[in-house]
């Protein structure tokens, strides 16, 4: 009873809920569809029904259907009559009921559906309907307890769906709704009211629900958001003011419920949230009676969060927290059951995964672990299964408190705060859940809310606090949640987060009210940002003053700064100032100020204290499937304090005076200094006054500074000694200091320009002279103003002569001492010989020189002017001789030009200059020429729109005249013709854009106009006009190909305009525009194109098909198709008929159709065709109808849209005549040859054709055959059918076919027509194989088989023999085919060679294919070692019948194996004469074998000879072919053994020998000189590493260039130039094998310099080992590798006392004790060689490597010019492991030599007090290395960087880092 009251109760809360809902929605839905636009609708089908096709109307039957049925109304068509699913698309549109509201089946209703229906042939869209009728569903049940169910089935159908029902009065119960429910899916509303679960028992509805869903229902009418997934429905209650929130009345409070107390007394636990845990109450039927304690147990894991909620009245009107959280749940460890006292009303039950909170939420303890807990600083953690995980390990491994708080550590203090899931909506974290990224809630963004409540809720630091006038506790007091404010502060930061879906199931609606109202309130309390103190905490004074402070924090947060006596707080924002604790706002601005004159005093320190901490974050930690987690944390401020550094200061004072007469001086500049040097400034002084003072203050850091003079006062020299001066703090220290007067001297310097040079390139030569000193000029010097000195004295009058006759000397200048500071005039007199005088007047200034000058020094220079030449020319057209601009000339050297020290700075012809007529015509060179030379100017581009004058030259000479000439002028005047225009003219057709007319059309003789667009005028720019604008100048006639000319014109704007179009074309209306323009100097003749497309006339023409019936309509034919061509295409034969064979038919359809067919109405109709005369023909025929007579179309008008109309008729049925022809299947062509006999089969009869003749006599035929041409015609015509064509016998030489070939005899098979029967006629091509040879070649011969003191063999198959097959006679094609002169065609002629075959490993080749006839076999090639077989043998392939393709053939060849000759002749290597009496050995150079058996082995001595009178010796045996060699056993008498390289030998004395297919094998041994392999390995070492091949940072051994030098002595002399130079180059190893060619420098190797190094050719024999002539040789270095230097020393290993350098090298010879001794190696540090007696020489060779340093400067970031001493770096080599430290001087620097290339890392490990370490690490890589071009836009300075010759690079070895703001490189 108690369920079905349940169900009932929440049907009726769902209906009311979508009452609510509606009320809701609807002017939300009516506003949406006022304003988006409705698309058209397509018209009813009544309207449109005329247009359509049958099969293209769909009608629609109403449809009924049951409530709760399933019906998907946009895709289930059922009840729709549809003829063709394939000619229409049907789309659903719309299905709605009276009140427009969507179909559904949930309650009875009537639904009007609509349907587009689109035809898919393009007919129009039309649209249909039908009624959707939904009724209640007939339940069949039994009579005993299901008829009650079945009625109950319907009351709870009508209080769920039915929309009369709902104000009826048959309801007596009150609608009560479950307020912490889900709304359920549709299926689970089904599932709960099936027949099978309906309890019998039904309860009347008391409470009507009224039909106005806008009328208030009652009071008790519950709140429509109490709905979690109904939120986005209603208005979010967010940032308002406390007045605005809903007042926490009684109706706030009302559920709009009542107890549903039964009559026992009983209340109901609902479990609303968590049945997949499987919870069992201890009561099945969840009913108990108030106060009676309820249990439960079920699946729950640990972090379940359970709440217990119910709705009871008295509990909202006594405002207690029942309604929110009835009561806590108790856990029962020992029974793992939970329990709660039921109160006197019904209860939810929800249980949910929460791992923020503990599996009983109230019960947690606050801190699940102690302090002493050892964690990291700056690091979070969270506590599960009793141990702290950091969160970046896996997270997830449960525990009741995992996630609910987070401890960090920082300031040496450890915190706990808690941390929150937010995302109920979502599973909580699982075991082994990861987080994505931790990130901090920035102020002001989305989640300001869940920022604050962080801040200002529970556990937060501002919880309890009040601002702006508000406060989250008191809030939550407010509504009674006092002892529930951490499980609230939970639910609002998931609801802040997650919005309303946050609730869960366990809150009511006052709970959600008082949630919102905390966020309103949020809205209007400041935001926790981050709070920080800028610029810092620590910082410096100047003067009595700090730099100012900036509180950075919202207002409500303060901070006191607590200060000592004697500093005051300047508010710059309020402008107060204040001492003692001072308190400072957010926002506010302010510094502190030294009130006292002991700065001394001062301690610096002011403890800062806040009424809530400095540095809240929020954060949020991001997890990857699960709910996200945040949590608030901050440190405490009790250790935050601000640092002053004050300064310490007393009073410097000077006066300055003259050293002579005492008087006070200005402007003297003094630097006070800490050390007696003056090296380290610590302040300027100001300059001092007219009363020579200065003063300055300073903080004193020493007992005694130093001064020293900077700047001296003007005119006076800067005392070079220092003071010393005691600072007193607090008072002042004076000082005076002394300078002297400055004086000067005068030089006066005379020079002239001398030609001394020229630079010369494409585009002109620049003159070069120098300035040359000369003597014997005569100057006085005169006062140019009162010379007064720096005393004040005046000396000389302005206008006083001063000096005079001052003559300069040799060097060219003369000069005048001591003289007072001030400006003089110097005046020449006279000229030196030879140059003009200008009687120029010089003003000089005598200047102060600065401060460490004992003089100054000024000085005049008085310059000659040359003789100049001025060059010009003038340019004229040549008709109208009017003067022209934009001539481009050329002026050039006529001559070799000298400089004045004899020297050709300019070769004869060099371009000089150019130079461009302007409007007057003229053109003037501005080049400065040396007089005394000739030279010539030509024009090198004419003026726009002439043609260069190449032709003319002008050649003048520049000579002097005399001193007093400055210019001489030379000029010629240059003619040109003008540049002439030609126009072409290609007419096109518009379509085919081609100059090819269309049809009949053709392009000649249209006539085009030439006119002028705008004024031609004349290009000498006077001449004017020519053409106006419009006129026209000519005209142009087309050819048969559509061109046209015009020539000789003007250059400007043309325009082509048709005049008369040619036959078939219209007129094309178009102007063409034409620009001549100037296409440059050379080019005469400008050729300009024009295209004139033009549209050819055309029209369609129209056809009708009928069969001749006398029917009209029914009888028309479709499908008859039509060509068309051309008749003036068509060649006409002899018999005056039209020849089709090779006619093209006319495009007449679309897309490019030459065929166009009839609709099933008989018409067809072509595109329009171009203008001509056409025949048409039937191409296709209809099924079984015959073609028309072939009719004219005649097309001479343009009416593309109008077609002419024919009429066609045709009725007779179709037979034909059968052709077979008898083909070659090979050659394709017909066989030739008659008789082939065929029979007919008539598959649809079943019998064989016979056709009767009667000419000459009766015959009835059942056999057919073929003819002398190959094929055969039946006699008879054929019915339409199905046929068989059997070959019986086939042709003479092929095989038969029995591949039968089936015929249909009907229209739809390609057929010919008889041009003089019109039959048509079937052909069928039988093609037969021809009979075919095959050719076998056998190949046999003497194989080697034994040895035993000789070589034997026998017989055997041999592979490798070449055989070439010829035509023994005309072999002739088998089809007896003939060519143009009547021959037979040939296969292969007489003598013709056929193919080529080369046996095989058995001796065999095949040749397959081989037409009948003779042929001849010849061996070509003969295999190796064999004598060829000359015989020729011939071959007959006859054929043998018709069931035989292929007639076999075999030829044998044997051949006798080739013999050879091995000798070999001793000579005297002197006078070439032959020796007798030496023996020769023969001997085998590898396994001889026969087979796989070996008969003799290497090296086997075969068989010996001796030398005759001749010299020569023979070897007697019959020998294989193989590599053998020779050995001299016995020397002839008076000789020594033969050592002779032949470039094949094998080791001294033996000589190899190849026995090859050929008559004889000599060999020839001499005496020749020895040589030497050089068995000598070269080791490149590091001179300071002890162990070889060691490299040490980014050092290499690679890459070390050797140059390896030879000379042809062998006395050890190598002064002079080698005769070879070769170069090796060092490995990896930084090794060279000399005899090995891995390392030789095969390509040119450049040096920085330009040298070049390039390897001449090596000695090598024919393996290409490496050897080495007897003679001296020296190796040395002569490029060092990577980062060593060219100094060190090399010797051999085995002797390393004598070293010798590595640039000037080691000695060795290769020489020979005694004449045909063996070669040996001597080695040598000195002049004295030593045999080198080791088997492999090894040469050391030891590098210094190149090393560099890294200097430091540490330098205050706020000061650049202030060093700090003591900071500590440490240094690390990146690839050795080297570590250096240390400590900055008084200048700030450290520097660190000796320093190997590699990287290295510079850290700085302490710094000054008061100063940050640089956090980052400094990387160096020694050297700085860049490439040339890489340097060069640096603009650095190369002069100190060193060159590699291995990498190319630049580099800087001595570095200078400066840390400064900016980290920067200086290389020095």
């Amino acid at each position: 009873m108690k369920n079905k009251k349940n169900m009932r109760r929440f049907l009726s809360g769902f209906l009311a809920m979508l009452t609510v809902l509606s009320t809701i929605l609807s002017p939300i839905l009516s506003y949406a569809a006022d304003v988006v636009p409705v698309p058209e609708e397509p018209p009813l089908y009544e309207e449109v029904k005329n247009e359509l096709d049958a099969d293209e109307v769909v009608k629609a039957k109403d449809l009924e259907l049951e409530t709760g049925s399933i019906f998907e109304v946009e895709k289930d068509f059922t009840g729709l009559e549809i003829p063709d699913e394939k000619k229409v698309k049907i789309t659903f549109h719309e299905a709605k009921n009276e009140e427009k509201q969507d179909f559904t089946t949930d309650y009875e209703d009537t639904y009007k559906a609509v349907y587009y229906v689109e035809p898919v042939s393009g007919h129009p869209i039309y649209q249909i309907n039908r009624k959707l009728i939904v009724k209640e569903a007939v339940v069949q049940v039994a009579e005993s307890e299901n008829q009650e169910s079945v009625s109950n089935q319907e009351d709870e159908n009508e209080a769920e769906g039915e929309e009369p029902a709902i104000g009826t009065a048959e309801s007596e119960e009150p609608v009560q709704d479950e307020v912490n429910v889900e709304i359920p899916s549709e299926d689970e509303i089904y599932e709960e009211v099936t027949p099978t679960e309906i309890p019998v028992e039904e309860e009347p509805i008391d409470t009507p629900i009224p039909e106005n869903p806008s009328e208030e229902v009652s009071t008790e009418e519950p709140a429509i958001d109490d709905n979690p997934d109904t939120d986005s429905t209603f208005e979010e209650i967010t940032d308002t003011d406390p007045e605005e929130m809903p007042e926490a009345t009684d109706d706030s409070f009302t559920d709009g419920t009542e107890k549903t107390e039964d009559a026992d007394g009983n209340y109901q636990v609902n479990i609303v949230r968590g049945e997949e845990f499987h919870i069992e109450l201890n009561h099945e039927d969840g009913q108990y009676q108030p106060g009676e304690t309820v249990v439960f147990s079920g699946d729950m894991p640990q972090g379940s969060l359970i709440a217990v909620g119910t709705t009871k009245v008295q509990a909202n009107q006594t405002e207690n927290t029942e309604d929110l959280l009835y009561s806590e749940v108790t856990y029962h460890e020992e029974s793992d059951k939970f329990s709660f006292e039921m109160p006197a009303d019904d209860i939810d039950l929800s249980v949910s995964m929460d791992q923020a909170e503990n599996g009983i939420m109230l019960l947690a303890t606050d801190t699940p672990w102690d302090d002493a807990t050892n964690i990291e600083a700056n690091k979070y953690y969270y506590y599960s299964d009793g141990q702290l995980h950091p969160f970046d390990t896996v997270m997830g491994q449960g525990g009741n408190d995992s996630y609910k708080y987070v401890r960090y550590k920082a300031g040496g203090k450890t915190y706990t705060v808690n941390a929150y899931c937010m995302q109920h909506s979502m599973q909580s974290p699982p075991s082994g859940t990861t987080y994505k990224n931790m990130v901090e809630l920035d102020e002001g963004g989305d989640d300001k809310y869940l920022r604050k409540a962080l801040f200002y809720g529970y556990g937060g630091p501002g919880w309890g606090h009040t601002f702006n006038g508000y406060n989250v506790k008191s809030i939550m007091e407010k509504y009674g949640c006092s002892s529930e404010t951490r499980a609230m502060q939970h639910y609002l930061v998931d609801y802040l987060y997650d919005g309303e879906s946050g609730f869960g199931g366990a809150l009511s609606t006052t709970a959600k009210n008082m949630l919102k109202e905390i966020k309103a309130a949020l809205a209007k309390m400041p935001d926790p940002t981050a709070m920080k103190l800028l610029p810092g905490l620590s910082v410096n004074a100047t003067g009595k003053e700090t730099e100012s402070f900036t509180w950075k924090a919202n207002e409500a947060f303060t901070i006191t700064i607590h200060l000592e006596n004697g500093v005051s707080l300047v508010n710059e924002t309020t402008g107060k100032t204040a001492s003692g604790n001072v308190t400072v706002k957010g926002g506010e601005k302010f510094h502190l100020v030294a009130t006292t004159a002991n700065m001394g005093s001062l301690k610096g320190k002011y403890a800062i204290t806040s009424n809530f901490p400095l540095d809240f974050h929020a954060m949020l930690l991001k997890l990857e499937s699960s709910q996200d987690i945040g949590f608030g944390y901050y440190t405490d401020s009790s250790d935050l304090q601000i640092t002053v550094d004050w300064p310490e200061e007393a009073v410097i004072e000077i006066t300055k005076k003259d050293g002579d007469t005492g008087k006070n001086l200005a402007g003297a500049v003094y630097g006070v200094y800490s050390d007696n040097a003056c090296t380290k400034l610590i302040a300027k002084m100001p300059p001092t006054d007219s009363n020579g003072s200065s003063r300055v203050t300073l903080t004193k850091t020493q007992d005694t500074v130093y001064l020293k003079e900077i700047t001296a006062p003007e005119g006076y020299v800067v005392q070079a000694s220092s003071y010393g001066v005691k600072l007193v703090v607090g008072s002042t220290t004076k000082q005076t200091v002394t300078d002297k007067e400055q004086k000067g001297n005068l030089t006066v310097y005379k020079e002239g320009e001398v030609f001394v040079g020229a630079v010369s390139d494409e585009n002109g030569t620049s003159f070069q002279y120098e300035k040359r000193r000369q003597k014997g000029a005569v100057y006085n010097v005169y006062a140019a103003e009162d010379i007064v000195t720096a005393g004040g004295k005046t000396v000389y009058k302005k206008g006083a002569e001063v000096a005079k006759n001052l003559i300069t000397g040799e060097n060219g200048s003369v000069t005048v001492k001591n003289l007072p500071l001030g400006s003089y005039n110097v005046t020449e007199a006279q000229a030196p010989e030879n140059f003009y005088n200008a009687k120029e007047t010089k003003k000089v200034t005598i200047s102060y020189a600065g401060q460490t000058a004992e003089a100054a020094f000024s000085e005049t220079t008085f310059t000659n002017d040359r003789q100049k030449a001025v060059v010009q020319v003038i340019k004229k057209d040549k008709d109208t001789e009017n003067t022209l601009s934009g001539g481009h000339f050329a002026l050039f050297a006529a001559q070799d030009m000298k400089t004045v020290d004899g020297k050709v700075a300019v070769k004869k012809d060099a371009l000089i200059e150019t130079a461009i007529t302007g409007t007057d015509g003229k053109a003037a060179f501005k080049a400065d020429l040396p007089v005394g030379f000739s030279y010539y100017v030509k024009e090198v581009q004419a003026p726009a729109g002439y043609v260069r004058n190449e032709k003319d030259t002008y050649s003048f000479q520049f000579s002097y005249t005399n001193d007093e000439q400055a210019k001489i002028s030379f000029s010629h005047t240059f003619v040109n013709d003008r540049v002439s225009a030609a126009i072409s003219l290609n007419k096109k057709d518009a379509e085919t854009k081609e100059n090819k007319a269309q049809g009949d059309a053709s392009l000649e003789n249209a006539v085009y106009g030439l006119y002028a667009r705008n004024d031609i005028t004349h290009p000498d720019g006077k001449t004017g006009v020519i053409y106006k604008a419009g006129s026209q100048i000519g005209t142009l006639t087309t050819d048969k190909e559509g061109k046209a000319r015009i020539e000789n014109l003007y250059l400007g704007e043309y325009y082509i305009k048709e005049i008369t179009p040619s036959v078939g074309y219209l007129a094309d209306e178009h102007e063409y525009d034409l620009v001549c323009s100037d296409e440059g100097d050379l080019t005469a003749v400008v050729e300009k194109e024009c295209t004139s497309l033009e549209t050819v006339k055309k029209q369609p023409f129209e056809l009708i098909k009928a069969a001749n019936n006398g029917d009209t309509d029914a009888a028309l034919l479709s499908g008859a198709g039509f060509s068309a061509y051309l008749v003036s295409s068509l060649v006409v034969k002899e018999d005056g008929n039209y020849d089709f064979s090779s006619a093209e038919p006319v495009v007449i359809g679309e897309n490019g159709a030459t065929e166009i067919f009839t609709n099933e109405k008989g018409y067809v109709k072509s595109i329009a065709i171009p203008y001509g005369t056409y025949l048409v023909r039937e191409t296709t025929t209809p099924h079984n109808y015959k073609p028309v007579d072939d009719f004219i179309v005649r097309i001479t008008e343009n009416k593309p849209t109008e077609p002419q109309t024919w009429r066609v008729l045709l009725d007779k049925e179709f037979s034909a005549k059968l052709k077979i022809i008898k083909q070659d299947d090979e050659t394709k062509k017909s066989v030739l040859i008659p008789g082939t006999e065929f029979k007919i089969y008539d598959m649809d009869h079943e019998k064989y054709v016979e056709q009767v003749t009667t000419y000459p006599t009766t015959v009835t035929h059942i056999s057919y055959f073929t003819d002398t041409d190959g094929y055969l015609i039946l006699p008879q015509n054929l019915k339409i059918g199905h046929y068989r064509i059997e070959e019986v016998t086939a042709p003479d030489g092929y095989t038969i076919n029995k591949n039968y070939v089936e015929i249909q005899v009907d229209t739809n098979t390609l057929y010919q027509t008889d041009p003089v029967s019109g039959d048509a006629i079937i052909e069928v091509v039988y093609e037969n194989h021809p009979v075919k040879g095959k050719l076998t070649v056998q190949k046999k011969g003497e194989v080697l088989s034994t040895y035993k003191n000789d070589f034997k063999y026998e017989v055997q198959n041999l592979s490798g023999a070449v055989y070439e097959v010829y035509a023994a006679e005309d072999i002739y094609t088998a089809d007896f085919q003939k060519d143009d002169t009547g021959k037979r065609i040939l296969e292969y002629a007489k003598g013709a060679k056929v193919a080529e075959l080369t046996t095989d490993e058995s001796g065999k080749a095949d040749l397959d294919n081989l037409p009948l006839g003779e042929y001849k076999v010849v061996e070509k090639t003969a295999p190796e070692g064999f004598v060829l077989n000359e015989e020729e043998q011939k071959i007959s392939f006859v054929y043998a019948d018709q069931d035989t393709p292929v007639i076999s053939q075999s030829a044998e060849f044997i051949n006798d194996r080739q013999k050879v000759e091995v000798s070999v002749v001793k000579k005297d290597a002197e006078n070439e004469k032959g020796l007798s009496g030496a023996e020769f050995g023969l001997y085998a150079k590898e396994d001889i074998k026969a087979g796989d058996k070996v008969l003799v082995k290497a090296d086997e001595l075969l068989t010996k000879a001796v030398t005759g009178e001749d010299g020569k010796a023979v070897f007697e045996q019959d020998l294989p072919f193989g590599t053998y060699y020779i050995k001299e056993i016995t020397a002839s008498a008076g000789y020594l053994l033969c050592d002779e390289n032949d470039g094949e030998t094998v080791m001294d004395g033996i000589h190899r020998a190849v026995v090859t297919p050929k008559e004889t094998t000599q060999i020839v041994c001499t005496e020749v000189p020895g040589t030497h392999t050089f068995p000598l390995t070269l080791k490149k070492m590091d001179q300071e590493l002890s162990e070889p091949f060691a490299v040490r940072g980014n050092m290499s051994l690679q890459g070390a260039v050797f140059e390896l030098s030879y000379y042809m002595n062998v006395n050890g002399k190598t002064e002079d130039t080698p005769y070879h130079r070769w170069y090796f180059y060092t490995d990896a190893d930084g090794k060279i094998a000399i005899g090995d060619s891995s390392c030789f420098l095969k390509n040119v190797y450049t040096m920085q310099d330009g040298t070049t190094l390039k390897s001449d050719e090596l000695y090598t024999d024919a393996d290409g080992q490496i050897f080495y002539p007897l003679g001296s040789y020296v190796l040395k270095e002569v490029v060092p590798p990577r980062y060593f230097q060219l100094k060190g020393f090399m010797c051999f290993s085995e002797n390393a006392d004598k070293k010798a350098s590595v640039t000037d090298g080691l000695k060795m010879l290769i020489k020979q004790r005694a004449n045909g001794a063996e070669a040996e190696l001597y080695g040598s540090n000195d002049q004295k060689f030593e045999k080198l007696e080791t088997e492999n020489i090894t040469v050391n060779a030891y590098d210094s490597p190149r090393k560099g340093s890294i200097c430091l400067y540490k330098k205050d970031s706020k000061g650049f010019k202030h060093p700090l001493e003591g900071v500590i770096f440490e240094m690390k080599g990146v690839q050795t492991g080297d570590v250096y430290t240390g400590t900055t001087d008084a200048e700030g620097r450290i520097e660190w030599k000796d320093l190997i290339p590699q990287t290295y890392r510079i850290t700085e490990i302490k710094t000054k007090e008061g100063y940050h370490l640089l956090k980052e690490e400094i990387e160096v890589t020694l050297p700085l290395e860049k490439s040339l071009e890489e340097w060069e836009k640096s603009d650095a300075d190369l002069s100190k960087a060193v060159y590699d010759e291995v990498t190319k690079m630049y580099g800087f070895y001595d570095l200078t880092y400066h840390i400064i703001m900016q980290q920067n490189f200086l290389c020095r």
